[in-house]
Order: structure tokens, then C-alpha cells, then sequence
């Protein structure tokens, strides 16, 4: 009797670690002068929602317009860049005295939905050319380098 409940047990505890989930969230600082597409914070989170319910077509058309809302404010005759705190954004101008444009870092969250989802239907061009313009105006972003990586190991 023993011995059936001691193997009973043993065997259910790792099936029951297996279904349990773990969420991984990354803090993201609110600056009090709000910069180019802040106010779509909501509308990007609610895309990565859409994302983990498998709702990738409702999900790629909310991230697509806000990359297009956001892109139609950006100044053409300075660079771009987004980051995730005041400090990186500062430390990155201190190193070169060019007039830039900082951009909110939810512009970077919604390219990464669309590279997702172009990744997931295996378009890997779509995929990398989204994840290209990330390196372009975040180029401190280790999420998109990940996702590369992924996209080059799944070529394979």
C-alpha cells in the first residue's frame, strides 16, 4: 500500500509542474514629458493580449496601425530612437550631440507583434524586416536580436 501511494505521488507532482505557467513582466518607465506614441499604450498592450488568445489577424491590424499612426508623427530630418528609460535615452544622446526624435518603446512592442506574427505563419522576410526596423531605432533592444536568432535557427 505504501508503495502505490508513494509512486502515485511521485509521478504527479512533475506532471502537475508542467501545467503550471509562469509569467515574465518588464517594467517600463512612464515619463512625465510623454513622448511620440504614448498615448497608444493601451491599444498595443491590448494587441499582446490578442496575441496570447491566438487572435494574431485582430492582434497585427491594431499593431499595423499603430505603427502607422505613430510613424506619421515621426520628424524626417532627425533619427529616430525609443528606449525603455529616461537614463538609457540619455546615456545614448550624451555619446552623440545629433538632434533625435525619442519615440515611446510601445512603438517597438508593436513591430515585435508584427514580427511575431509574421514569424509564427513561417514569413520569415516579413519577420526580419520588422525586427530590422527595431535594431534601427532601438538599437539597445535585446528582444529583437532574440527573435532573429530564432527566425535564423528555424531556417535551418
Amino acid at each position: 500500500m505504501l508503495f502505490v501511494c508513494t509512486t502515485l505521488c511521485f509521478f504527479s507532482i512533475p506532471s502537475m509542474a508542467f501545467e503550471a505557467t509562469e509569467t515574465v513582466s518588464t517594467s517600463i518607465e512612464s515619463l512625465p514629458n510623454p513622448v511620440e506614441g504614448n498615448q497608444y499604450h493601451k491599444d498595443i498592450v491590448n494587441a499582446w493580449k490578442l496575441v496570447h488568445d491566438d487572435q494574431y489577424s485582430k492582434a497585427f491590424a491594431i499593431a499595423d496601425e499603430m505603427t502607422s499612426k505613430i510613424e506619421e508623427s515621426f520628424n524626417k530630418k532627425v533619427k529616430q530612437y525609443a528606449f525603455k528609460t529616461e537614463a538609457e535615452f540619455e546615456e545614448f544622446i550624451a555619446s552623440d550631440k545629433k538632434t533625435v526624435q525619442r519615440i515611446d518603446w510601445y512603438y517597438t512592442e508593436a513591430l515585435r507583434i508584427k514580427a511575431y506574427i509574421y514569424s509564427s505563419n513561417r514569413y520569415f522576410e516579413m519577420a526580419l524586416a520588422e525586427l530590422n526596423k527595431i535594431d534601427s531605432i532601438a538599437p539597445i533592444s535585446a528582444g529583437a536580436k532574440i527573435e532573429k536568432g530564432y527566425i535564423f535557427r528555424s531556417i535551418e
